[in-house]
């Protein structure tokens, strides 16, 4: 079952329904209108997944069943001795899985809560960063196309994706303390949230014309060297499956369609630069994780795994694109539309999973069995 063209048609329809026949002029109620929509049809496709949908959905389930036979003595003396160097992986994921079911012990509750903390605060970041209509169904369609499907099975850093996009505020009301805090208890569900730790001070780098320019000159250097920058990550982080992917051993053809994407929408970022900068006045801190986005692009071409690291700060291009749009002429902006919503709907559709939802049948796949 391809659900995917069920999503775009609910998502398309719905943007030409509320934008065309709903005679209100108030942009900010229409933006509500749907914003609500979009999340409610996102949390409901990916809550109500098959345990069989997506790579890690069914393993996740196993771990969350095992849990229910696991004694808080024993979580906390395996958490105590993950948070004291002593080893384990990221045990604060198991811990809110025991905490979660003292309330639901079904497997497919957890689902809805895992994609609710993502969506719920991503939605909204998005709502409040856009100014009108249009620009919000285009951060929203371009969220859909980077992470939708993502979400079918990363389910511990989906859960720090929600927690990253909740620590903005602080980054942009400059508390350091609770940021730090936010970021933490994210790294003990996927210690690569530590990354996102520089972003606070990186944000408020003031002339974005050199952060523009060294990204752009440093971006062959970086991908000349990936294998041995990725190895120093892999090294610092002191884990071995990092090491494993910094290791340049598994056969990839790298990320084309994305690395092409966001070296066009950083081009487009620069030649907007300055009209953007007028109109939105939190833009530098956008513009510069963006750039740390590209930079850190050239790791994907060593594993695919370490797509997972970019993701961090694509989770900010949404944002981006849809004001760079804004920020072209009218008629070019509206020409980028069409073309955005064509190029990223046949992307979702060609990358679309099996999908069937968890009262249907649907075959556990492959890497199972």
């Amino acid at each position: 079952m391809n659900i995917i063209y069920y999503f775009l048609s609910i998502v398309i329809i719905s943007y030409l329904l509320i934008a065309t026949r709903i005679n209100d002029t108030n942009s900010a109620k229409k933006r509500k209108m749907f914003a609500y929509m979009f999340a409610i049809i996102c949390i409901l496709i990916t809550g109500l997944r098959h345990v069989a949908v997506g790579s890690d959905t069914y393993a996740y389930f196993r771990q969350f069943e095992a849990m229910k036979s696991t004694s808080w003595a024993s979580l906390w003396h395996d958490f105590v001795v993950y948070l004291t160097g002593g080893g384990g992986k990221d045990l604060g994921f198991s811990v809110l899985m025991k905490v979660f079911q003292i309330f639901f012990g079904e497997y497919q509750f957890f689902l809805f809560f895992v994609v609710i903390v993502f969506y719920v605060p991503t939605i909204k970041y998005l709502y409040d960063h856009t100014t009108n209509l249009r620009s919000l169904f285009i951060a929203c369609l371009l969220l859909a196309a980077l992470f939708f499907q993502f979400t079918y099975t990363g389910l511990r850093q989906v859960i720090v994706f929600g927690l990253i996009i909740i620590s903005m505020k602080y980054i942009e009301s400059k508390q350091l303390f609770k940021f730090v805090l936010i970021i933490l208890v994210a790294a003990t569900l996927h210690k690569t949230a530590i990354v996102f730790i520089p972003c606070y001070f990186i944000g408020y780098v003031k002339d974005s014309r050199w952060v523009y320019l060294g990204a752009l000159l440093l971006l062959p250097v970086l991908f000349i060297y990936r294998n041995t920058i990725a190895m120093f990550m892999a090294v610092a982080s002191n884990e071995e499956r990092y090491m494993m992917y910094a290791d340049g051993t598994f056969e990839t053809e790298g990320t084309p369609m994305f690395t092409a994407l966001i070296v066009l929408i950083v081009i487009a970022g620069v030649i907007y630069r300055k009209r953007i900068m007028i109109m939105f006045s939190d833009s530098q801190i956008i513009t510069n994780l963006i750039i740390i986005a590209l930079m850190l692009t050239p790791l994907t071409w060593v594993d695919p795994n370490l797509m997972r690291l970019v993701m961090y700060f694509t989770l900010f291009l949404p944002i981006y694109f849809s004001r760079i749009i804004d920020a072209m002429p009218k008629s070019l902006g509206n020409a980028t539309t069409i073309l955005a919503v064509i190029a990223l709907s046949l992307l979702m559709i060609k990358q679309a999973l099996p999908y069937a939802f968890f009262w249907q049948e649907m075959a556990l796949g492959d890497n199972y069995l």
